[in-house]
């Protein structure tokens, strides 16, 4: 593909592209820099926090087992749903809170008859969550034979049943007995006086729901009753006996002397919302996690953050890290450590996120004025190069131009001077000089080309003369004998150099005549009839034929030079048609164009040469039938004097391909 100067140009203007391009390089290069450092910051924040909680169990609510060593959960965390529950026994709304809910099995054993329990199908989980002024609870009971209150079972001890006590007995505490009943409906009885005396109790609601392996039993408590001491004592009585109502087990927490009391607690912790409030790192959420996993303090996210980093560090006990995760903000830088005891127990874990928006926002800028300084250079200079491109092919499409307008189609130089980029003082003014010097030069050649015919003719004749009348003097004064046929072939050449002179200087005249030739409108079908009629006399061994389809029409031309032109293809077709062939010329008009066409039988014109022929000196076939050499003078002049009456001619084999058709288009004059 053939690229101009100014695509080029455009090419080379892409180039400054690359600023931009290393403008992102270096922006990139700064994000990563300041996302390292922001990295190492949060880091640096969130051991300094894990350090300020290291050994709090009293942050966790948690303490070490004396005889084990383990680490124990000291209270019940209250879930905080996100609705109002509706007390149907069903636990399908609490799945939110099974996080927070704990089970209660054979380490939970407070009595048992025999060997009837079965850790596999006995026990029961505990849930705790609040809504607005209610605290609710959910327990969840494993047991293969439920034994409900009935007509024939009325002792709620001799039951299943759920004993819940609210703070501290011995403080004011109170209790009750929940027995498990058939109709799904709780029936709440409060303990009174020193005999456990059973009274029915209204403060308390709750509803109850049969499942496949025990059932389940949904408690709601006003949090007034229990704000003050957030203590709740419960246990689990399992009578699998119908008959005599004993009890087989009784499940529920009792362990160091705590009296089976459970703290609640919030799992939002006042103590670490309060140590967050004092980190002060702008745009940073600061998230403390217990070892469970529970959200205990936000800054500012109640749903938590990076589970994964939480993850990391509770369950596999990885150390500080940071990553950066794509967030529902965006991309967040997360530092992760973890809180620890003396013993390098796991109590919970600091999260620290803060998004790197400020990182982005410094590149977006970056980039921004990068991109906006590499598109202002960029056009600035693309269009300093395209007006220079512009003017540049300008002046090299005027100088080709007038280069092609300085010579003709005939050869001949019409300006010597090109006048385009002439006084410049750049290549393309150097290339103009070069070419009117090349002008000049062939300018005078070719005005030597045009006198030498001339020249040749007036010094060949004078010899030329002499070596005729000397052959005719030679001829008279010697007897017929044996020279006489040397004496006829030296007059024979002498004839044929003076037609070859002739023709060459009628070439030459013919050239600059034209020009000088005044045109009138003629009518072209009389001079070719009148002509056709006297070339039938002449070339008696032809059949000479004209055909007239085009009516009477008219050129603007010189009729002499048009019989000049008709001598000339007649001339042409008379040398190669055969004795006894046809020559016939046909004048047809189509619309402002009137075509005149000469035919003959002779030899085809080789193949190439169909253009070549109507050349000086170019002969496209050898011979003809009158045994005359040809110079490709003929053709020449016909072309000169064609294109001299603003026509063409052209010529090519017939399409039968018995001989050859030369034909010339010339325009008709215009009426009036």
């Amino acid at each position: 593909m053939r690229l101009g100067i100014r695509a080029r140009l455009g090419f080379l203007a892409l180039a400054f592209l690359v600023i931009p391009f290393l403008g992102y390089i270096s922006t990139v290069e700064m994000k990563r820099f300041m996302l390292r450092h922001q990295q190492s910051s949060q880091l640096i924040a969130a051991r300094a926090m894990a350090a300020a909680m290291h050994g709090r169990y009293d942050l966790f609510h948690l303490q070490k087992r004396k005889k084990s060593g383990e680490l124990e959960d000291t209270a019940l965390y209250i879930h905080r749903a996100s609705g109002p529950f509706r007390i149907d026994g069903d636990s399908a709304e609490w799945a939110a809170a099974v996080g927070s809910a704990r089970r209660y099995g054979r380490e939970s054993l407070l009595m048992e008859s025999g060997s009837g329990f079965d850790p596999g199908a006995d026990g029961f989980e505990l849930a705790v969550a609040r809504w607005e002024t209610n605290i609710y609870i959910l327990i969840s009971v494993q047991d293969q034979a439920v034994v409900p209150l009935s007509r024939g079972r009325s002792n709620p001890r001799k039951v299943d049943h759920l004993t819940l006590g609210l703070g501290d007995p011995e403080k004011e505490g109170a209790e009750f007995i929940i027995p498990v009943s058939s109709s799904n409906e709780l029936l709440f009885l409060k303990k009174t006086g020193g005999e456990g005396k059973l009274v029915r109790n209204e403060t308390l609601a709750g509803r109850m729901k049969r499942t496949a392996n025990g059932y389940v039993m949904e408690v709601a408590i006003p949090e007034k009753v229990i704000a003050r001491t957030m203590a709740i004592r419960i246990t689990v009585a399992d009578v699998d006996d119908r008959t005599l109502g004993r009890v087989k087990s009784v499940v529920g927490p009792l362990d160091e002397g705590r009296k089976g009391l459970l703290r609640l607690a919030y799992q939002e912790s006042p103590q670490i919302q309060s140590m967050l409030g004092n980190l002060h790192l702008s745009g940073v959420e600061a998230m403390v996690y217990d070892r469970a996993g529970r959200l205990r303090a936000s800054t500012s996210r109640a749903n938590g953050g990076d589970d994964l980093a939480v993850l990391r560090i509770l369950s596999n006990g990885a150390s500080a890290h940071t990553t950066i995760r794509q967030g529902l903000k965006g991309e967040m830088v997360v530092a992760a450590a973890p809180i620890k005891d003396d013993g390098g127990a796991i109590l919970g874990a600091v999260i620290l996120e803060r998004s790197t928006g400020a990182a982005q926002s410094m590149q977006d800028k970056a980039m921004e004025n990068t991109l906006w300084g590499a598109m202002l250079a960029f056009l600035v200079v693309a269009a300093g190069l395209a007006v220079y491109s512009t003017r540049l092919s300008l002046r090299i499409h005027g100088l080709r131009g007038e280069a092609e307008k300085a010579i003709d189609q005939a050869g001949r130089v019409q300006v010597e001077t090109l006048q385009s980029s002439r006084e410049s003082g750049d290549e393309i003014g150097d290339l103009s000089r070069s070419i009117s010097g090349l002008l000049k030069k062939l300018r005078r050649h070719h005005d030597f080309l045009t006198i030498l015919p001339r020249t040749l003719k007036h010094e060949i004749n004078n010899p030329l003369n002499t070596i005729t009348v000397s052959l005719e003097n030679l001829a008279a004064q010697e007897p017929e004998g044996a020279g006489d046929k040397y004496i006829q072939s030296a007059g024979r050449g002498a004839a044929r150099l003076r037609e070859i002179v002739d023709n060459l200087a009628e070439a030459a005249s013919v050239e600059d005549s034209i020009k000088e030739e005044r045109f009138e409108g003629v009518s072209l079908p009389m001079i070719v009839e009148r002509y056709m009629e006297n070339s039938a006399g002449v070339y008696r061994d032809h059949q000479v034929r004209f055909v007239n389809l085009a009516g009477d029409c008219a050129i603007i031309g010189s009729d002499s030079r048009i019989e000049q032109l008709l001598d000339k293809l007649m001339d042409n077709a008379a040398d190669f048609a055969p004795a006894g062939g046809v020559i016939e010329t046909r004048l047809e008009r189509k619309k402002d164009r009137v075509y005149l066409t000469f035919y003959n039988d002779g030899p085809p014109i080789p193949e190439g040469m169909s253009e070549r022929i109507f050349d000086s000196l170019v002969a496209g076939r050898e011979g003809g039938e009158r045994g005359r050499a040809h110079l490709g003078i003929g053709l020449y002049v016909a072309r000169v004097i064609a294109e001299g009456h603003g026509g063409s001619i052209s010529a090519g084999n017939s399409p039968d391909g018995k001989g050859v058709e030369i034909c010339m288009i010339l325009p008709v004059a215009p009426k009036g």
